[in-house]
């Protein structure tokens, strides 16, 4: 157990200075570096969504050691992508954030899950072009959500 509570402690402090570092970097990364870095995080967020989906189907299953071991797993890969989302200059000024957010979710019910409903559609995958079109409507009510705060979210709580 202490070997845990350490190897958590010093990723967390690693994290953190690479966060504080990441800031200054994101501007002077080459191009190749910043795909590979595009590249990374797309891989992080799925295995902390892939690990969190496997540790669920496990304590479902009664294997609650296993469902741990998963979930402290996904923790650390979600610490490495916030690392490296620092690095990429993922996140910014909250107005700029909210701002990417709306973009976001409005091409993904506009254009992105349109398509996919569309071509599951063809390919005769009817339930998957179900669910692609309730997520598309999901989507536009983020949509809908961040503009609504513009005015809210710049203002301080």
């Amino acid at each position: 157990m202490k070997d845990r509570i350490r190897s958590a402690l010093l990723s967390a402090t690693a994290t953190a200075m690479l966060l504080s570092l990441g800031a200054a970097l994101a501007d002077e990364i080459k191009p190749e570096t910043r795909r590979d870095l595009q590249v990374a995080l797309q891989k992080e967020a799925y295995s902390v969504l892939k690990y969190r989906a496997f540790a669920e189907n496990a304590r479902k299953n009664g294997k609650v050691t296993l469902a741990a071991l998963l979930e402290e797993t996904a923790k650390f890969e979600e610490q490495h992508f916030f690392a490296e989302a620092k690095m990429y200059g993922l996140v910014g000024e909250d107005w700029n954030n909210l701002a990417n957010a709306i973009v976001s979710e409005y091409n993904d019910y506009t254009d992105n899950y349109v398509k996919l409903a569309e071509r599951a559609e063809e390919n005769g995958d009817k339930q998957i072009a179900t669910m692609y079109r309730e997520i598309a409507a999901d989507e536009e009510k983020h949509h809908k959500n961040f503009k609504a705060a513009i005015s809210k979210a710049l203002k301080p709580d």
